[in-house]
Formats: structure tokens, sequence, C-alpha cells
């Protein structure tokens, strides 16, 4: 049997999937702090786990992501969505405790260079997005934009490095990082 997880769910219900929180909501199915804590699951009992916009809450990054790959089946699936450094909502939120660049993650990877963070992760995808879901923002303005979004999130992608290291600062910053992983070995 199949089984999902979405970890920091809060209010929102992804069909097929186990909502994880540490406050009670009617999409919530297991209540449990996931900050210092080990996750309530077997291991080796979860195909995909969805992580959004919960990681920069997380002061223990390191122990919650051992805790993702000890619950992930072989080969199963993390996806992650953050807000990317450079985004003003990365700051503003006091109970932020971090932000993310597009490298974060390879920390946890199987071939991370330095080793001391790795988690046994092979990174598959990286995007970073200049505006989060603009077509579910209802605005006139926002409408008459998007094929610019679209257009600065295009080249954004090509070449992620320059991006952070240039692009962002003159755009005035990205809002998203969405990161795959899978379980490696």
């Amino acid at each position: 049997m199949q089984s999902s997880v979405n970890i920091g769910c809060g209010t929102t219900y992804i069909k097929g999937y186990i909502g994880l929180d540490r406050i009670l909501s009617p999409t919530v199915d297991i209540l449990a702090d996931i900050d210092g804590k080990y996750l309530p699951f077997v291991d080796k009992c979860v195909s995909h786990i969805n992580v959004s916009h919960v990681l920069e809450h997380v002061r223990n990054l390191d122990l919650l992501m051992a805790e993702m790959h000890r619950i992930s089946r072989p080969s199963g699936y993390l996806s992650i969505k953050v807000p990317h450094f450079s985004s003003m909502y990365a700051w503003t939120d006091p109970t932020h405790v971090r932000a993310f660049t597009s490298f974060t993650f390879d920390y946890f990877a199987v071939d991370a260079k330095n080793g001391y963070l790795s988690k046994g992760w092979s990174v598959i995808f990286k995007k970073i997005s200049y505006s989060m879901n603009p077509r579910k923002r209802s605005s006139k303005v926002l409408d008459a934009i998007y094929p610019v979004v679209a257009i600065i999130d295009y080249f954004a992608n090509i070449n992620i490095l320059f991006c952070e290291r240039f692009w962002c600062f003159w755009l005035g910053g990205f809002e998203e990082l969405e990161v795959s992983l899978i379980k490696a070995g």
C-alpha cells in the first residue's frame, strides 16, 4: 500500500495524503510537532512526502531531513516548497528561522561534497519562481503581468546560480523555491 504524507499541512487538504501538523484543524489526521522531534511513522512506510512552506519554521532541519529519509520507502519522493532567500517574504514572518537557496538541499544529498549533512537524498528538480502562483491571485494587474513573470521564471531557471548571485537582486527577489528529492539507494 502506498502512503503519502503532507507534513505541516495546516488547513491544506491533499486527496490521498495523511495530514500532519502541530495545530489541530479539519485537515489534520495526525497531531505532531516536527521541530526537533521524531516523526510518528515506522521506518520505510511512506512513498511521497509533501512539505510546503514549513521548513523555514523548523529549527532542527538536519533532524527533520533525517526523519523524512527514515520514513521514506526506497525511491521515496520528497516535494519541498520554501521561500527563496531573496524574497521579502522569507524575512518578514517572525516565525521563520531560515531562508533557502537552490543549493541548500544539496547538503543533504548522497553526493554532497561536504558530507556532514548527507542524509541519502538525490536532488532531481530545482525551480525558483518570481511570483508564487500569480494566476491564483485575482487581480487585473497580476493577470496583465503574468506573461512577463513567466519569461522571468524561464530565464532564471536556465542558470539558477547566475540568477541567485546577480539577477535576483536586480528584480527585487524571487518568492519561492521548489525542490524535489528522491531517496537514494
